[in-house]
This record gives structure tokens, C-alpha cells and sequence, in this order.
């Protein structure tokens, strides 16, 4: 699920971090403009994000909102007093469901072709972030047009008056945005179905991060929409998005008359794949393979004898 359509620039943001040739980067997006912060770490500790992270709103100012995965930085104490002090909201998204902080995720792989084509063609990186800014979109006008209303100067001719100041009119912008996550949505919608909603205390199977699949029972809602709280037998509460819980369908009785087992049926605990079935050998005395194992028809005709 979507979040809201923001109705202005640098409100609500997406963050991430990423590895790039054994380096470590944050990167933060915005989701009205798209405009995007990229800044090295030194390290990945929670005061490391913390501190680059202030860097960046007092450039741009302090978001309403922040949403971000379960990284250990993130899930610090460190910055949940980070957020109460500076007065912005943080949402984290359901463990291993990248999908729900897609657009931090699409400018990650964004910020890694601009420094993989800074490393091939021996440019600079900076620069290639600098065009990329300036750089129109599908909502016809550049990151940074939308986030500062104006034009960056580049590298590249540009007439002065294009320079100035450029407001863009955000009931147009939250249009064309709708429109694009309209679109989006049809064409994701065409392969996935709805699922129906768990209940508190319904058994279910929870997908671990190897694959398999582990019982577990609901015990709530989570916030973040599509997620739920789970508890394993051995005591421990995770919470999941929902395509990562299946129900669990009660086992069949010994003594039923559909059943012709003689006991119940074991849970599933990884994904089951059916052996194969061997093909019976071909024992007719006729049937005979050439050296590339090509079947060799039988010379039926061959003591046929015409007078």
C-alpha cells in the first residue's frame, strides 16, 4: 500500500542505506518532487545516519514525515529520540518487505547507475547527480524544479532567463503523481489478487528468511497497513506483511471418511517439491536407439518378398 499523495515538497521522505564498492551511503528521497540526498558514511551506526541525516534537513528543512525499513539504525534508540527531538513522524515498514519502501529502493539503484557511469567513463559523480537533478520527469518538470522552484546551473548551455524562479502548481503536480501511481496500480493489479484479512488469534504460517515456513498464531493488527504482530512457539513476536502469512488449514481427522491416511497431515515447514517420476523403461523386444539415442524403427518389411 501506498502512502499518501504529499501536498508539497520535502513532507514526507523515504529513506535507505546501500553498499556500493565497500562503501556505505544513505540516501533520502522525497516523495512529492523526487528529489534525492545521497551522503557517505564513515560508518553505519545509528549517531553516523543520524548526524548526515541532520546535515541534510538543515539543508532543506525538517520532514513531517520519514518512512523507512527495520534496519538496526533505524530501529535504534538512538533515533527514535532523534525524531522526538527534531518533531517529525517515523514509519517503519514491515521486516523483509522491500516492496513497501520502493521508492528509497528505486533511488538506490538510481544513485548506483550514476556512479557505475561516473566509474566507466572516468567522470565525476557529482556532476552526473547534478544533471540528473536538473533532468526533466514524467511530471514535466525537474527534481529540483519542484523541490526549490528554480533551475540548478550545470555543466550544460543553458539561457539565463531559464535560470529564474519557476513555481510549479502543486494541485497539477498531486495530479499527474495520482495519475502515474494510477497507472502502476492496473498494471500490478493484473497478476495479484486481494487477500483476505487474518483474525487475532488464528493460526497461521510464517515465512522466515530462508524460505521456509514456521506456525505461528496472530496475536494483532500492526500499524503499518497489511502487517500483523505473529508469535512463534518458542516466544518470540515478529511482525509481517501479509503476503508473508498464509492461514493454517486444520489438519484432517484419522477416523474422517475423505481421509484414506491413517494419521494427520504434517505442517508444512518449507516449500514442498514433488519428486519425479521416473518413466517406466521401454522393454518392447523391437524397440532399438542408434549411438545418438534416436529410435530405430523395426524393419518390418524386410522378408517381404514380391513376385
Amino acid at each position: 500500500m501506498s502512502p499518501p499523495i504529499p501536498n508539497g515538497p520535502w513532507k514526507l521522505l523515504a529513506t535507505d542505506l546501500f553498499e556500493w564498492h565497500n562503501h556505505n551511503y544513505l540516501i533520502v528521497a522525497d516523495y512529492y518532487s523526487h528529489y534525492s540526498e545521497i551522503s557517505l558514511l564513515p560508518n553505519i551506526t545509528a549517531n553516523s545516519v543520524i548526524n548526515h541525516m541532520k546535515s541534510i534537513f538543515a539543508r532543506h528543512g525538517v520532514c513531517e514525515e520519514l518512512i523507512s525499513d527495520n534496519g538496526s539504525q533505524y530501529t535504534s534508540a538512538e533515533f527514535k529520540r532523534f525524531a522526538a527531538e527534531w518533531g517529525f513522524k517515523h514509519t517503519m515498514n514491515s521486516p523483509y518487505h522491500h516492496q513497501s519502501n520502493g521508492l528509497a529502493e528505486k533511488y538506490v539503484g538510481i544513485a548506483k547507475q550514476i556512479m557505475k557511469k561516473a566509474q566507466t567513463d572516468g567522470s565525476d559523480p557529482y556532476m552526473g547527480l547534478l544533471v540528473y537533478r536538473n533532468t526533466p520527469t514524467d511530471l514535466t518538470a525537474t527534481p529540483v524544479q519542484l523541490l526549490m522552484s528554480r533551475r540548478l546551473r550545470d555543466n550544460l548551455p543553458v539561457q539565463q532567463k531559464r535560470l529564474g524562479p519557476s513555481v510549479q502548481n502543486v494541485k497539477d503536480v498531486q495530479r499527474r503523481l495520482s495519475h502515474k501511481r494510477m497507472n502502476s496500480k492496473i498494471y500490478y493489479n493484473r497478476n495479484t489478487q486481494s487477500q483476505k484479512p487474518l483474525k487475532e488469534r488464528e493460526d497461521v504460517y510464517m515465512q522466515q528468511p530462508n524460505g521456509k515456513w514456521k506456525p505461528a498464531i496472530v496475536r494483532k493488527v500492526a500499524e503499518i497497513p497489511r502487517s500483523y504482530i505473529v508469535s512463534t512457539s518458542g516466544g518470540g513476536n515478529y511482525q509481517r506483511n501479509r503476503r508473508h502469512i498464509i492461514p493454517s488449514k486444520p489438519a484432517p481427522l484419522a477416523n474422517s471418511p475423505n481421509n484414506k491416511s491413517t494419521g494427520s497431515t504434517p505442517p508444512l515447514l518449507e516449500n514442498p517439491t514433488p519428486p519425479e517420476t521416473p518413466k517406466p523403461p521401454d522393454t518392447s523386444p523391437t524397440s532399438q536407439f542408434s549411438r545418438y539415442g534416436r529410435r530405430i524403427k523395426p524393419k518390418t518389411l524386410s522378408d517381404f518378398i514380391t513376385g
